[in-house]
C-alpha cells in the first residue's frame, strides 16, 4: 500500500514491514527496525505504492470523500501517555513527499533526547480523510513560517550588535550621524556556526527565541492556507475502517 525510507539511511520499507494495529493504522519500531540512533535520521520519504492505493470516492465500497496517508512520530518511555505528532501527508495528488521528522525531546527539558531502546521511536501512518490531514498540514506549514521568522529575527539581532554611530563631529559644519553595521570578516559563518552549535545541543531553542524575539501580531498570525483549499480537523488514532 505504501513504503517510506530514511533519507540516506534506508532501502524503502514496505507497509508490510510494518506492525498494523488497526483497520487503517501501521505503526514502525524504529530503533528495533531501523537503527538504535534514531535521532540521527532526520528525514524520510512517504510514498503510496500505486495509484490504487487509496479507494477513491465514488468507487463501489469506496469513501464519501479523498483519503489520504498522514505520518505521525512518537517518543517516550510512557506509550500510553506520549503523544502522536502530525508531520506529513501523501495522496493521489501527491504521491509523495519528503518528511522532516522532528523527533521530540523529553519535556521540560534543554533539548534533552529520550534513551534509544525498542519502543522509543515510533513511526505511525493511519489512512484519514484528506480534508482532515489538510487542516493539520495548514497548521504544519504556519509553525514552520514561526521558525524561519524566528532565524530571521536572531540574525537580525546579531547583525545589530555590529552598528555603531559615524559622523557628527562637534564642528559647525551641520553635518549629521547615522547609525550602520560594519560586519568584520567572518562574521556571518561565525553566526551561522554558533546557530548550528545550538541548534544540535537544543532543536527546540529556535521557538522558544521566536517568543521574545517576534512581535506576538506576528506569533499570532494565521498560517497559510492549506494546499487544496479544504479544513477540518484530525489526529493519529481516529483512521477509517
Amino acid at each position: 500500500m505504501f513504503a517510506l525510507a530514511f533519507v540516506g539511511a534506508s532501502f524503502p520499507i514496505p507497509s508490510a514491514s510494518f506492525q498494523q494495529v488497526g483497520p487503517a493504522r501501521w505503526t514502525l519500531d524504529v530503533c528495533s527496525v531501523v537503527q538504535t540512533g534514531y535521532d540521527a535520521l532526520r528525514e524520510a520519504v512517504l510514498l503510496l505504492a500505486s495509484p490504487q492505493a487509496l479507494p477513491a470516492p465514488g468507487a463501489p465500497g469506496g469513501p464519501a470523500a479523498p483519503l489520504a496517508l498522514g505520518l505521525y512520530v512518537r517518543c517516550g518511555d510512557s506509550p500510553a501517555t506520549d503523544p502522536w505528532l502530525y508531520r506529513g501527508c501523501v495522496h493521489a495528488g501527491r504521491p509523495t513527499e519528503v518528511v522532516s521528522l522532528q523527533w521530540p525531546s523529553r519535556p521540560d527539558t534543554a533539548g534533552e533526547r529520550f534513551a534509544p531502546a525498542p519502543g522509543t521511536a515510533l513511526l505511525g501512518v493511519a489512512v484519514e480523510p484528506l480534508a482532515e490531514l489538510e487542516a493539520r498540514e495548514s497548521t504544519r506549514l504556519g509553525a514552520q513560517l514561526q521558525l524561519a521568522r524566528a532565524v530571521a529575527m536572531d540574525l537580525s539581532s546579531y547583525l545589530t550588535s555590529f552598528a555603531k554611530t559615524i559622523g557628527g563631529g562637534g564642528g559647525g559644519g551641520g553635518g549629521g550621524s547615522e547609525e550602520v553595521i560594519a560586519l568584520p570578516p567572518g562574521a556571518v559563518d561565525a553566526w551561522l556556526a554558533r546557530w548550528e552549535a545550538k541548534y544540535r545541543r537544543d532543536p527546540d531553542f529556535v521557538l522558544r527565541r521566536a517568543r521574545e524575539l517576534i512581535p506576538p501580531a506576528l506569533l499570532e498570525a494565521p498560517p497559510p492556507p492549506p494546499r487544496g483549499g479544504s479544513t477540518g480537523g484530525g489526529g493519529w488514532g481516529g483512521g477509517v475502517g
